[in-house]
């Protein structure tokens, strides 16, 4: 299955205790590096202790995406990357952290709200075309 913009997949991570959902939120047209965010299951006021970083994050609601077990936050306050070939062999190797797509109006707002983001270099914001 080919990677593509606003799948969720859900993993662990180096330096976290638990597997995390994220969202794909860009593939460049030659992949060596994709970007994602994370979705929180809050918004946790010890990592974005101020008004601005919290503003920086949208709800997605459970109602609307099956696996999740509440409502949760994307944090649009920066973006990860990763290597393509790293996220394409997790998926051909384990086709259930596959979880769907975000719709299109929740995939707007998270764009949007990363365009808001001092977090995002001028250079990243090109290369993912934020």
């Amino acid at each position: 299955m080919p990677i593509s913009q606003g799948d969720i997949i859900h993993s662990k991570f180096v330096g976290i205790s638990h597997g995390k959902f994220f969202i794909i939120i860009s593939i460049p047209a030659n992949p060596v590096k994709i970007a994602f965010v994370f979705i929180n299951s809050d918004i946790n006021p010890n990592k974005f202790p101020t008004s601005r970083l919290k503003e920086l994050h949208y709800q997605i609601l459970k109602a609307n995406y099956g696996f999740l077990t509440h409502d949760s936050y994307v944090d649009c306050s920066e973006i990860k990357e990763e290597d393509y070939a790293v996220i394409d062999s997790l998926i051909t190797a384990h086709p259930k952290c596959f979880k769907g797509r975000v719709n299109g109006t929740d995939l707007r707002e998270i764009m949007n709200k990363l365009g808001q983001s001092e977090k995002l270099t001028p250079k990243l914001r090109i290369k993912y075309g934020i």
